[in-house]
């Protein structure tokens, strides 16, 4: 309504960095704000404004209080939720930081619809990855055990690029060994260990060739890249080429037919002729 309206022409106004005395329109914005906050009218887009114009003016402590008060009156939002951990986060200091980010997320939770709320658990992820936290393979767990695909696939990935960032290649052997048996499992979890495993000195051409099958297996059908990753993997990484030609021939056949052609197009644009 009218608020909304008077508050984004004041905020456009603040945003054209150049004008002349922008005090008295700040104070006005500011103002403006409040009473739409008090009055329970402001939107979940004016409230990322209003928290992104407080965090501009380093007000910190009222960055909190104003995301506080936006997840009460939009209490699905995920990005007002993410928005309210990065300001706690910001604010936290000692050993009990981790742990009251992790209360927080619990609640937020609960409010936010399941399939948006991975950037919530991400942020908490990396906060208490950083400082070194030890709710962290636990809330981990959690995060790779959840029912919800937009959650669990995403945090399969986060564990795996973790584990390898902290251990290197044998605890990563280990953590995709129980992830993949754990249903569902992202092609992009795949692809990321099988980096991991190609970028050594001295690849181990079995492990990479099992992970290649198993991901061809779950899927083969509808992804030409993958066949051509694994084509490009036997030539550059195996300097095996009669493997690669074998491959091609398999992918024809295992390929949906409609993608047939896509694939021989970027084949030859990657070099890839047999």
């Amino acid at each position: 309504g009218m608020w909304s309206l008077c508050l984004q022409g004041h905020l456009a106004i603040l945003q054209l960095r150049d004008v002349k005395d922008t005090e008295w329109i700040l104070k006005a914005t500011l103002t403006m704000f409040e009473k739409a906050v008090q009055l329970g009218t402001l939107s979940e887009e004016l409230y990322l404004s209003l928290l992104t114009l407080l965090a501009d003016l380093n007000m910190t402590t009222d960055v909190e209080t104003a995301a506080a008060r936006g997840t009460e009156q939009h209490p699905a939002s995920s990005r007002l939720w993410l928005a309210r951990l990065r300001a706690m986060a910001e604010q936290l200091e000692g050993e009990k930081s981790g742990k009251k980010l992790e209360d927080l997320l619990r609640t937020a939770l609960r409010k936010v619809p399941a399939e948006e709320s991975w950037p919530l658990w991400q942020f908490v992820l990396n906060y208490l990855a950083l400082i070194k936290c030890q709710g962290l393979e636990a809330l981990m767990e959690r995060a790779c055990r959840s029912v919800t695909p937009q959650v669990c696939l995403p945090a399969k990935e986060w564990c795996l690029h973790w584990t390898f960032r902290q251990g290197g290649l044998k605890p990563v052997r280990m953590v995709y060994k129980s992830l993949k048996v754990m249903r569902p499992i992202s092609l992009n979890l795949y692809r990321l260990y099988i980096n991991i495993e190609c970028s050594q000195l001295e690849p181990d051409l079995k492990l990479i060739r099992s992970a290649f099958e198993e991901a061809l297996t779950e899927f083969g059908q509808n992804e030409p890249d993958l066949w051509l990753n694994y084509m490009e993997m036997e030539k550059v990484v195996a300097k095996e080429t009669a493997k690669s030609a074998v491959i091609h021939q398999r992918a024809l056949h295992g390929l949906d037919p409609h993608l047939k052609e896509s694939f021989i197009r970027k084949q030859v644009m990657l070099g890839l002729g047999c």
